[in-house]
């Protein structure tokens, strides 16, 4: 890792609940190796939902421009699925250390997403 480049990326808590096919703010920001904002990259990132290794879809594939390190939007998951794990990927082997991790739960019929925080995944905020 080049000293000040990118080396993950972070992402903000998760709010919640969320619902299938209902855009949520996100926000995900470059970090360096020591976990300072590397208020330069401008880039984008590919966005990715999983379970385990099976993917599940969501929106937008891929982030707009980050400004100074950090990219604020809207992402929906698009099918139910449990403990659904969001990634944020630049490509070039930068991914995030700790993926925001959203569970699927039901209420009232309709399934909705909530965060999750388990110990291991830092910056979602919620109880396990």
């Amino acid at each position: 890792t080049i000293q000040g480049g990118v080396d993950h990326f972070v992402w903000d808590a998760v709010p919640s609940p969320q619902g299938i096919n209902a855009p949520f703010g996100v926000t995900i920001t470059a970090k360096d190796a020591s976990n300072a904002t590397v208020a330069f990259f401008d880039g984008t990132v590919a966005l990715s939902g999983f379970v385990d290794a099976t993917p599940v879809s969501i929106a937008p594939a891929a982030s707009g421009a980050f400004a100074n390190g950090v990219w604020t939007g809207d992402v929906s998951v698009l099918e139910g699925a449990l403990d659904v794990f969001l990634r944020a990927d630049d490509g070039s082997g930068h991914l995030d250390h700790q993926q925001a991790r959203l569970r699927a739960v039901r209420a009232k019929k309709q399934r909705i997403f909530s965060s999750s925080a388990p110990s291991l995944i830092a910056g979602v905020a919620g109880n396990r």
